[in-house]
């Protein structure tokens, strides 16, 4: 369990509109710090690959995805936070425990994906137009390319590992 991907304040507690995707419980949630959260109606922590992905639309609306299923969804009105940052595999000091396991391609799009989209990347294919990929297949020393461009290029802290992924390398979080 713990944090997939979160957009949060670059350092300490959990923040208002902090966003998160995690594992809690063995489900999928994605929370809005004092707002709310959505949770999937199934579990993805069973040891198996799962393809998780959520949609987040301007009015609030949240859908949750397990393998390209629509899984679950919620209510979420929020707004984004200037000075706000990404993150994989981490949260905030007390908020959401570090990722425990292995991730294997994190993608960030400027709009919302379609249930047939979402399904076809669950398969392993491509979807034009992300504004952000780390495939996590080449990370150089502490650095991770963002491969839809120049910007968002990340930087690794702590000490996650190469190990063969589902496509390609993954990462794993300990």
């Amino acid at each position: 369990g713990g944090a997939i991907f979160c957009k949060s304040a670059p350092a300490g507690e959990w923040s208002k509109n902090g966003k998160v995707l995690f594992v809690r419980g063995g489900r999928l949630v994605y929370d809005v710090g004092w707002v709310g959260n959505a949770v999937s109606k199934s579990r993805v922590a069973d040891g198996k690959w799962r393809h998780v992905a959520m949609t987040h639309q301007a009015n609030g609306s949240v859908k949750l995805f397990v393998d390209g299923r629509k899984n679950g969804d919620g209510s979420l009105p929020s707004r984004d936070e200037a000075g706000h940052v990404a993150r994989i595999g981490y949260c905030a000091t007390d908020f959401c425990p570090p990722f425990e396991g292995d991730i294997d391609e994190v993608r960030v799009y400027h709009r919302v994906l379609s249930s047939q989209e979402l399904s076809k990347l669950a398969k392993g294919n491509e979807v034009k137009g992300a504004t952000a990929c780390w495939n996590l297949d080449q990370a150089k020393g502490k650095g991770i390319a963002n491969h839809s461009g120049s910007s968002y290029n990340g930087t690794a802290v702590g000490t996650p590992k190469a190990v063969t992924g589902k496509l390609g390398q993954a990462m794993r979080f300990d």
